[in-house]
């Protein structure tokens, strides 16, 4: 499809979760990021149903899954956890920001890392476009925290947690919400 604004050609990958969406309500969303903008596509089972530009920190592409070069960001549903986590799946080029209120630090995160991730160290603090995250990684989830200048209050020991704990991804919401409540 071509983006009406700018004109990009652009190839939209779909996620197992806009896969169940399509089957169970008959209609999916994805949005791609466009840097000045954002492409939002509504697709039915017949194909593509629209297509809508936005500004990238409007509220309407908060819950949509988007796309970032290569990555997909998961988005939905969206709960607002304290401290937020983004997951990074680097194999597969899928990011789990479903528990992060602020969808403008996962795409700056994901711009950050598509230009540094081989160089990245597999723990510690980075500062990715005026945002500081810690980050920790196994071998194969990468977690961000997004922590103020004072740092998080309990960042180091939830990343030590679900970097442990995860075991398939997309992970399981219910089982990250479990272990926050008992840190």
């Amino acid at each position: 499809m071509r983006c009406p604004k700018c004109k990009k050609d652009e190839e939209l990958r779909l996620i197992q979760q806009n896969l169940r969406e399509l089957s169970l309500l008959g209609s999916t969303s994805i949005a791609s990021y466009h840097i000045d903008h954002t492409l939002i596509v509504n697709i039915d089972r017949r194909g593509i149903r629209s297509l809508t530009t936005c500004d990238p920190s409007s509220s309407l592409v908060y819950s949509v899954n988007t796309q970032v070069g290569e990555f997909v960001i998961m988005r939905s549903p969206t709960l607002d956890l304290n401290p937020g986590i983004i997951l990074v799946d680097l194999r597969e080029k899928l990011v789990d920001a479903r528990l992060l209120a602020n969808n403008l630090y996962a795409i700056s995160f994901v711009r950050f890392l598509q230009k540094n991730a081989s160089s990245m160290a597999s723990r510690g603090i980075i500062r990715a476009y005026g945002i500081k995250y810690l980050v920790k990684s196994n071998e194969d989830i990468l977690v961000a925290i997004p922590i103020g200048d004072a740092g998080a209050n309990n960042a180091e020991d939830v990343a030590e947690k679900v970097t442990s704990s995860i075991q398939d991804f997309p992970p399981d919401i219910c089982m990250i919400l479990r272990m926050m409540k008992e840190l």
